[in-house]
């Protein structure tokens, strides 16, 4: 979607300034992230150029894509309302505040001020269990994590299969 000399990447070039750039014309995730997780303003122009280029992608992926069933990945589905629409389940990843906390200062290497903005920004946890078809709980290990996908994946194929209806 941001990819250098995409229109979206021009866009936001052009609304925030080279600053969200980095030296190879890639998008400056971290410069990004602090303009948008700082000012609420910002983030709703980065949304309003960025949400309906995703819808779009989305609605070209489901349109192209062939099998069982398909699997979207939207982290802020709960603020996307209209995103909402297109799904036929949600399935919602949910960690302890806490966890969500650690993990995301852990892998993006934030200040604690920033990623604390940035959770604050989202739906708080109640609001996105309120949306979920089906919960996968990431408190626990990886090997927790994979059989409960594994559970899932076997439910969503069940799910898909063609219905015998009598008449």
């Amino acid at each position: 979607m941001v990819t250098p000399g995409t229109p979206a990447l021009l866009e936001l070039k052009e609304k925030f300034g080279a600053a969200i750039l980095q030296a190879d014309g890639s998008l400056n995730r971290k410069a990004m992230r602090e303009i948008a997780f700082t000012d609420p303003q910002q983030r709703r122009a980065l949304e309003s150029i960025l949400h309906p280029r995703i819808r779009r992608a989305i609605a070209r992926r489901i349109a192209s894509v062939i099998g069982p069933y398909h699997v979207i990945v939207v982290p802020l589905l709960a603020e996307s309302g209209p995103l909402q629409d297109m799904m036929q389940r949600i399935v919602v990843v949910d960690a302890d505040p806490k966890i969500q906390l650690r993990r995301l200062l852990d892998r993006d290497a934030l200040t604690p001020e920033l990623a604390r903005s940035m959770i604050a920004s989202q739906a708080d946890r109640t609001e996105r269990l309120a949306i979920a078809d089906d919960v996968i709980d990431n408190n626990g290990t990886q090997s927790a994590l994979d059989r409960q996908v594994r559970r899932l994946h076997h439910k969503f194929l069940q799910l898909s299969k063609p219905r015998n209806v009598k008449r």
